[in-house]
């Protein structure tokens, strides 16, 4: 699927949990949606669903989600795609067992208003205890202030390398250390080649495992 815009509905692109797989999408711009896409109906279980999907060039833009996944076992990349002020969250996971992968990507606009996020890319906390892997590749982030984490949430291993981040306010130091935080209740974090005045705190931000 290529070539797509698709503005002002309330789930601008809906995946359902059959028979999904091998779909690629390119150049597709969803903006304005309370919810750009999503993947996954809840309260139905799948079938043949979630082998390589992927996104190309694709901006996610002005919406309360992004993108949300409501399934699990599923291999998601993202390459060279935008995610451009989501209120709640860039990629919200509301199930585990997943692979998401950011290659060459944007996210902007990171005022987020949910009390409830846990990051730019979260997880919903009361999930199971199953991992889901975060894989970030060249990122350039540009956020308002550094409320939120860039991945966030309950059981979540990311691995971030070449993170760029260029703030919209003048932010506190604390504050830009915690935009490549994971938050502390995830398994395992590592960190590498990232923006050297950003470098995490383990004693103030308490991070699990992570290098520079």
């Amino acid at each position: 699927m290529q070539h797509l815009r698709i503005s002002k509905f309330n789930i601008g692109l809906l995946l359902n949990n059959y028979h999904i797989y091998l779909y690629h999408f390119n150049d597709i711009i969803l903006h304005h949606n309370n919810i750009n896409v999503k993947f996954g109906i809840e309260g139905l279980d799948g079938y043949d669903t979630g082998e390589n999907i992927s996104f190309d060039n694709c901006l996610f833009g002005s919406s309360e989600y992004g993108f949300k996944l409501n399934f699990q076992a599923v291999k998601i990349s993202f390459n060279n795609c935008s995610f451009d002020f989501n209120t709640k969250g860039a990629i919200w996971l509301h199930n585990l067992n997943n692979r998401i992968e950011l290659n060459n990507c944007h996210i902007e606009g990171c005022s987020l208003t949910n009390s409830d996020i846990t990051g730019l890319i979260g997880t919903d906390n009361s999930l199971s205890s199953i991992i889901s892997k975060i894989y970030i590749n060249n990122l350039w982030l540009v956020c308002s202030h550094g409320t939120f984490p860039l991945v966030g949430g309950k059981n979540l291993y990311a691995s971030l390398n070449n993170i760029w981040e260029t703030a919209t306010e003048n932010i506190n130091s604390n504050d830009k250390n915690y935009l490549y935080a994971v938050t502390e209740n995830s398994t395992i974090t590592k960190i590498e080649n990232c923006d050297i005045n950003s470098r995490l705190l383990q004693d103030k931000l308490n991070l699990i495992n992570h290098s520079i």
